[in-house]
């Protein structure tokens, strides 16, 4: 009898020293995106801040992007990740950022090449 091996979607990386697994199913990948896009528009949104901003509403914009910073990398790279990487950053909203960015930036380019490499075993010319 022929026995198949099953891949999980799962891919590990380290991050200055700790070991984080991300979940690289349908559903997780779709979460990542959305989490993704909120940053974006969070970290824009921050970027094109008045300067007629009362303290206040400079402390909210910055306390709502750590929040989104922290929703999205605890779901990228699992529950109690931010607080991890966030003091390694010396507590830097901007750098955490990075770090997130960096592994998005990794996953989207596993995804390419496992994509390029079922292509290319899919697509081989038939000898004649």
């Amino acid at each position: 009898m022929k026995q198949f091996g099953l891949n999980k979607a799962i891919e590990e990386v380290e991050i200055d020293g700790e070991k984080f697994e991300i979940d690289l199913s349908d559903n997780k990948r779709k979460a990542y995106v959305m989490e993704g896009y909120k940053l974006q528009k969070e970290s824009e949104k921050l970027q094109n801040m008045s300067d007629d901003m009362t303290e206040d509403e400079m402390a909210k914009a910055l306390d709502e992007m750590k929040d989104i910073t922290k929703s999205a990398m605890d779901n990228v790279l699992g529950d109690g990740a931010f607080d991890k990487i966030y003091p390694k950053t010396n507590n830097s909203i901007s750098d955490t950022v990075d770090v997130l960015f960096q592994v998005i930036d990794y996953i989207n380019e596993k995804e390419q090449e496992r994509f390029e490499k079922k292509k290319a075993k899919y697509t081989k010319k038939k000898k004649r």
